[in-house]
């Protein structure tokens, strides 16, 4: 039962670390892998003990030694690796996600601080996010001349008061004589920031509000605050338009974003809309089901239908307590300047979302079908059953198909081409849902390739407090890296004893 036991305490101990390295803190699986660990190894070692007592004299003291000679040498190679790996910049990120892999956008908003920068991080001691936290900065930092500092927030109250520091693992960025604290350092966090400090806006972007438009003021779950923030901190320069008085759009305008009206826009801002595309403006226009603002009909003209139907995708999952099928998580992009870097595993989400037709109102306008459903998908049309739990039923007479949720259209008038990038749902860049999966990236790199500026497209950083559907994916891997390790650690052990048995047998 010894070397059981030993076996048993070297696998949970293992498996209790690797967890803890995993996740950078320790949870109740740790705790209890570190206690089997402990009490295995402590009875392993005494009835090891008791055993090695009756057969001293059959025991070669040359074999003790090359033991202890072997059990040395591991060690001191362990150790060396150990130094070496930490005084080098070669970093292996083994997380599921690679979290450590920091955001090509990220690199960007570093690289055009123009003035020195310095990270500082303030702490109480025996916080355990702290080690976290400084790998993350040097991990950002590293090959650029950038100091990182670590200071106690006791032993700074000049510094706390001056960054009004309120809690401990607060970052704060300085660049020349400016500087931005973060109170949650996570990447995306410390992206936002440094972006904020680049204070460089390359494209002026309007935003339509006075008919029922997503409301960029609203900081609720239902509002739209992130999207204005999002674009800032991207490069643009937002600027409200108000449609219910719009007349012509400004000649300055790169972009017009139309956040699904919920009443009728005025036929004369829906007029200088056309006009505008056809100038060369670019419009990024979000539509709702059940809702006819024009801005349908406006898409229409420009060969992007979209009958008012509800997209019901069989294959999704419920969404916040939503019936299935009618929140499409989406996995299928086209190859297009949009969807950089998009793939099968990573996913955006709908939530209640109408499809287009793509038909061309010219020869020469270039039409694309960018994100789709899945193989079953189908339109419902009219509303759902009040109170209804089950999906609705394909009828009979229709069959599955791929639709498309987002579409972009190129129009070439002259010597000037407009663009659109269309939305079949209007919540999907609300606060609630934009930095869900892949939301953002999308709504952003459709901005940039509005304005031609596809250098900008990229991979956004991902907060920690993200919103995973179906199940939330920074939930996910916690209970993969804690209680999901329990299986394949009964395995090993079990697998172990009986290698160990069939020796002795």
């Amino acid at each position: 039962m010894n070397r059981e036991a030993l076996l048993t305490g070297v696998v949970a101990l293992a498996f209790g670390l690797s967890s803890y390295q995993l996740q950078g803190e320790a949870d109740g699986f740790v705790f209890v892998q570190l206690g089997i660990a402990a009490v295995s190894l402590v009875y392993g070692l005494i009835v090891s003990l008791r055993s090695a007592r009756k057969a001293t004299r059959q025991i070669r003291l040359g074999s003790v030694y090359r033991v202890a000679l072997m059990g040395l040498l591991a060690v001191s190679v362990a150790i060396g690796a150990e130094r070496i790996a930490a005084s080098s910049n070669v970093r292996f990120d083994l997380t599921f996600e690679g979290e450590y892999n920091i955001a090509p956008a990220t690199t960007e908003a570093l690289g055009r601080l123009d003035q020195p920068v310095a990270f500082t991080l303030y702490f109480d001691p025996g916080d355990p996010r702290i080690r976290r936290t400084r790998l993350l900065l040097e991990t950002i930092a590293v090959g650029r001349d950038i100091p990182i500092g670590t200071r106690s927030i006791e032993e700074s109250p000049d510094a706390e008061d001056r960054f009004a520091i309120g809690s401990s693992n607060t970052v704060v960025i300085q660049h020349g004589d400016d500087w931005r604290r973060v109170d949650r350092p996570t990447e995306g966090a410390l992206f936002e920031a440094m972006a904020e400090l680049a204070k460089h806006r390359d494209s002026i972007l309007y935003i339509a509000t006075g008919t029922g438009e997503g409301d960029i003021n609203d900081g609720t779950d239902a509002g739209y605050s992130g999207l204005a923030v999002a674009f800032q901190s991207d490069g643009f320069d937002v600027r409200v338009l108000p449609s219910a008085v719009m007349g012509e759009i400004p000649e300055d305008a790169d972009v017009v974003v139309v956040l699904g009206p919920q009443r009728k826009m005025r036929n004369g801002a829906l007029d200088a809309l056309t006009r505008y595309v056809n100038r060369g403006g670019s419009l990024l226009a979000f539509i709702e089901p059940g809702v006819e603002s024009g801005l349908e009909a406006l898409l229409a003209d420009f060969g992007l239908r979209s009958p008012d139907a509800l997209i019901i995708d069989p294959v999704s999952d419920p969404v916040d307590g939503d019936i299935g099928g009618v929140s499409p998580i989406v996995f299928n992009y086209a190859t297009h300047p949009v969807t950089e870097g998009l793939k099968t595993n990573r996913n955006t989400v709908f939530r209640r979302a109408r499809s287009f037709d793509l038909r061309k109102s010219k020869p020469e306008d270039r039409l694309k079908a960018l994100v789709y459903t899945s193989p079953y998908a189908w339109r419902h049309f009219g509303a759902l059953p009040i109170g209804e739990r089950e999906p609705p039923q394909m009828p009979d007479d229709i069959q599955g198909n791929y639709h498309h949720l987002v579409v972009s259209a190129r129009y070439p008038r002259g010597d000037h081409e407009g663009r659109i990038v269309a939305f079949g749902d209007r919540d999907f860049a609300s606060n609630r849902y934009l930095r869900a999966l892949y939301n953002l990236d999308l709504v952003m790199n459709a901005a940039h390739w509005a304005v031609a500026r596809t250098d900008r497209i990229t991979l956004r950083p991902k907060s920690a407090g993200l919103i995973q559907f179906p199940v939330p994916i920074v939930n996910s891997m916690k209970a993969f890296y804690g209680v999901g390790l329990l299986i394949p650690e009964i395995l090993v052990i079990l697998g172990g004893i009986t290698w160990l048995r069939s020796r002795q047998a």
